[in-house]
């Protein structure tokens, strides 16, 4: 099984419904006491989804992405002029943008933010009224939903990309923009961070005003670093999050799991 999050203490205890925190709370010690393997997207996942079981077997190997590397342009090298920071995802409350939104305005008078996404028109709207009250909402754009094949567009239009949701097992998105050269920040709770953190290929910040706000000033400060960064950025996601070393990696474990030392 690859539970994609639905199995961590996150997910499982959320507010919400008390009949759906229960059949979780099932589910999930039937999962685990009957899959023989789980592979999980992170580190992250696996602590919060395991705690201190020790079966079923688990390992851990990052989501690989495929048509991303697909005609990558060349890193934009952007030495002067206003940031373009971007977010792509559910507009929910989960992906913390209330803090990101703050965060642009307060690192920077002239940086843009573009967000990609649809949630509930209530959220989206409180959304809406704080970029009013930063002083945002001339610098921001709502683009809505963006299918499949514009997000390589999106992507490649964006100095910085952020992430600063309370909590990802993973981070697709992050993942995606690092594949297209995009530097990316993340908050200390999503699992893209251990890439980052391992090779130093992009920036963790606390899912704070403040810890985002410093981030994005401290890449605006040093373009050369940014430029850096965007050469690193592409460089690592096609070391870590190839479909060739995906396969690497998890064939060897369906191979025991039906015994076959030959195929």
């Amino acid at each position: 099984m690859s539970p994609h999050e639905s199995l961590t203490a996150y997910d499982v205890y959320r507010p919400g419904n008390y009949f759906r925190i229960l059949s979780k709370i099932g589910l999930k010690a039937f999962y685990l006491q009957r899959l023989a393997l789980i592979v999980f997207a992170s580190e992250l996942e696996a602590r919060d989804t395991l705690g201190g079981a020790t079966r079923p077997e688990a390992v851990v190997v990052h989501h690989p992405l495929g048509s991303a590397f697909e005609a990558a342009p060349a890193p934009v090298s952007r030495s002067a002029g206003p940031l373009v920071v971007g977010y792509l995802g559910r507009l929910h409350p989960k992906k913390n943008l209330e803090a990101l939104i703050a965060a642009v305005a307060k690192a920077s008078e002239e940086a843009k933010l573009l967000i990609a996404g649809t949630g509930d028109k209530g959220y989206v709207d409180k959304l809406a009224r704080l970029a009013v009250k930063v002083g945002m909402a001339e610098r921001m754009e709502w683009l809505g939903f963006v299918p499949g094949d514009q997000r390589w567009p999106f992507f490649d239009g964006l100095d910085i990309f952020a992430m600063p949701s309370h909590y990802e097992g993973f981070g697709m998105a992050g993942a995606e923009a690092m594949a297209r050269g995009v530097p990316t920040i993340v908050s200390q709770s999503t699992g893209l961070g251990e890439i980052i953190q391992r090779h130093a290929s992009g920036l963790i910040a606390a899912p704070t005003t403040d810890g985002f706000a410093e981030a994005i000033k401290s890449l605006d400060r040093d373009r050369g670093f940014l430029e850096a960064l965007k050469v690193r950025s592409l460089s690592i996601a096609r070391l870590e999050l190839s479909m060739e070393q995906y396969a690497e990696k998890v064939v060897p474990y369906y191979k025991g799991l039906v015994g076959c030392e030959l195929c």
